[in-house]
């Protein structure tokens, strides 16, 4: 008889862990679906049915939610991770990439403007397109998860951004332009400007000589240049 209800007192705990599980799974299914104002998930997963559920039983039809999917949900939630970001952002400067000479990057694509948007819709303080904002996810795993849509705005996020594509172009015209450990900083600097307007495709193009980029590129690195002698 013991043996009896020690196993009825487990069935009954098995049973209250699985409907606090389902209710846990219900409610989190509402939290993203597309109705929700709190969605935060990506559309591929907002239209799946979480109205079907049986208590005590688990949830029925439950989505296939995917590794990555669950990892940027997670992300998501962490609503102080852009002021973290600006504490990321700090090793990220060096004897090249200065915070100074992103300012004035910034100050020459949006004159400050974190809201601005491009005739050709680059967005942001820095003024990303959609390809290198993903360009800059690939190297970097602490902005693997950051929508362009949703973040491009955010000053941080776009400043991080830019520091981070800045030193991806340095780190190109190191490997690649031949004359690179010879240049003084500020003709890196003019160089990386000129990769940063011009494409970095185009820099490589012209030899990485910024007199045969369009004219667009060389006014944009005089207008660089002429802000600071030292950048």
């Amino acid at each position: 008889m013991k043996t009896l209800n020690k196993l009825l007192n487990k069935l009954e705990i098995s049973n209250l862990a699985v409907a606090v599980s389902s209710v846990a799974l219900v409610a989190f299914g509402y939290l993203i679906t597309s109705d929700n104002p709190r969605n935060i998930f990506k559309e591929s997963t907002s239209k799946t049915n979480y109205s079907e559920f049986s208590l005590g039983f688990g949830v029925k039809n439950y989505p296939k939610i995917n590794r990555e999917d669950l990892e940027s949900a997670v992300f998501n939630l962490k609503y102080d991770y852009l002021n973290e970001l600006a504490k990321k952002l700090v090793p990220k400067y060096n004897s090249i990439i200065t915070e100074s000479f992103v300012d004035k990057i910034i100050n020459l694509e949006s004159g400050g403007d974190s809201l601005a948007v491009s005739l050709i819709g680059a967005k942001g303080l820095a003024q990303f397109m959609p390809l290198a904002w993903e360009e800059v996810q690939k190297t970097d795993e602490a902005v693997k998860y950051l929508d362009y849509d949703r973040f491009v705005f955010k000053p941080n996020a776009n400043r991080y951004f830019a520091v981070d594509y800045l030193n991806i172009i340095a780190g190109e015209l190191k490997r690649k332009c031949p004359d690179w450990s010879i240049l003084t900083f500020n003709e890196k600097r003019e160089l990386i400007g000129a990769g940063y307007n011009g494409g970095k495709g185009a820099l490589e193009k012209s030899k990485y000589n910024i007199n045969e980029m369009p004219e667009e590129t060389q006014k944009y690195v005089s207008r660089l240049a002429s802000k600071n002698s030292n950048f």
